[in-house]
């Protein structure tokens, strides 16, 4: 009777999560609280799972769960001894308690069926924001709007879904043309808003991330149409654009380039001033050592607020020596574990999926050179960390088939 009754109450937890899932996913780009409500669902029903079930948790790949649980907990310790003390742990904790969550919506997404709703109220999320960003930049020309909080950096998120998105279209990993011709819609909206905020970082993680979809995939034709495209809005749109991409290269006369180089060095000198550790993890507490280092060189900076606007520098200027913790999760840890299930996989139904979250990852990682993205610019985080989610899905979906064969 214990057993019938555990096993309805995992139906039903199962049922809650998904709709959790589905909240999260439709509230990414145009609402944090119901954001939070879908990841709240997904966490309720994993700890009531914990209680009753817990050998029916699937953490995926714990690696990757244990060693960014592992550096969240020492870093928050290591933040206590920073320059920021009390407030830099508080900070710390505060920030990063959600990452920990969005890890196990794998366990909410659990098959392929799932997954592509999740895709659908995502696209539907990106659509409703795409379409206030392009109105709000038609209305206001010289604004660079592309959600619905009004905020630019949840292009690098945006960034991040498109490219899932486009390995979902090259690879057919859902073979149904009406499908197919549903994530082309929402992947046109979402460039066309990427475009219009005119985030030069933006577009080259973009195509880098679908770069390594293409290498993977081999399928160039896909690749070089969607270029085309990008240069048709480009064209249809206004010169400013076409300006804005040449100006990337430029770190000689551009004013943005010559100053995000000198807020780099300004964080480097930050670290070297705290080198055991750090400034501690917010901005507030690295702003007097960018000050000393700006004025010290003289440089016209007339707004900074301890940003680098590099995710690297930052971890370093923040937690000091610690920030290499974060640094072997990013360069280390995750690379490998990509590494050990591509070869590792047995249904390569999924490989679509997968590429797309290799196509994320590097999306993020190229935009962490240019944004601190891991706290300043916190959303494009929450979608480097819902890829690792779904890699979870991934991993936990892989030794399930493993087992089932060993079994058979």
């Amino acid at each position: 009777m214990l057993n019938i009754n555990k096993k309805k109450i995992l139906e039903k937890i199962k049922i809650l999560q998904e709709v959790g899932l589905y909240i999260l996913a439709l509230s990414f780009f145009v609402s944090t609280a119901g954001f939070n409500i879908g990841l709240g669902i997904i966490a309720i029903g994993t700890i009531v799972k914990l209680f009753i079930a817990p050998k029916d948790i699937n953490l995926g790949n714990k690696n990757i769960l244990y060693w960014f649980l592992f550096s969240y907990i020492v870093l928050a310790i290591w933040s206590l001894f920073s320059v920021g003390g009390i407030d830099s742990f508080i900070y710390h904790l505060n920030r990063q308690s959600r990452f920990i969550v969005i890890l196990l919506i794998g366990e909410a997404i659990r098959d392929k069926r799932v997954f592509f709703r999740f895709l659908v109220f995502l696209g539907i999320s990106i659509s409703l924001s795409s379409f206030n960003g392009i109105f709000e930049h038609l209305k206001y020309p010289s604004k660079r709007i592309d959600s619905f909080l009004k905020l630019t950096h949840y292009g690098p998120a945006l960034m991040e879904m498109l490219i899932l998105f486009f390995a979902m279209i090259i690879t057919k990993t859902y073979s149904y043309r009406y499908r197919i011709i549903l994530f082309s819609s929402f992947y046109l909206l979402g460039i066309t808003n990427i475009l219009y905020m005119k985030t030069r970082a933006v577009w080259v993680g973009l195509f880098l991330g679908q770069l390594a979809i293409m290498f993977f995939n081999k399928k160039k034709r896909y690749f070089i149409l969607s270029i085309v495209i990008i240069l048709i809005i480009a064209f249809i749109g206004k010169e400013t654009y076409l300006r804005r991409a040449e100006s990337i290269g430029n770190i000689k006369t551009d004013t943005s380039n010559t100053t995000r180089m000198k807020l780099w060095k300004a964080g480097i000198y930050t670290f070297e001033n705290n080198i055991i550790f750090g400034a501690g993890s917010n901005n507030d507490n690295s702003t007097p050592f960018f000050k000393q280092y700006i004025i010290k060189k003289s440089f016209k900076i007339f707004h900074f607020n301890g940003d680098p606007h590099n995710m690297y520098i930052s971890f370093l200027a923040e937690y000091g020596l610690g920030g290499l913790l974060y640094m072997i999760l990013i360069f280390y840890i995750i690379p490998k574990e990509f590494f050990r299930y591509y070869k590792a996989r047995k249904r390569f139904d999924l490989d679509g999926i997968f590429y797309g979250v290799i196509g994320m990852t590097i999306g993020f990682y190229i935009v962490g050179i240019f944004w601190n993205i891991w706290y300043r610019d916190y959303h494009p985080s929450l979608g480097f960390f819902i890829g690792l989610g779904i890699f979870n899905f991934l991993y936990s979906n892989n030794e399930r088939t493993e087992n089932e064969k060993k079994i058979s």
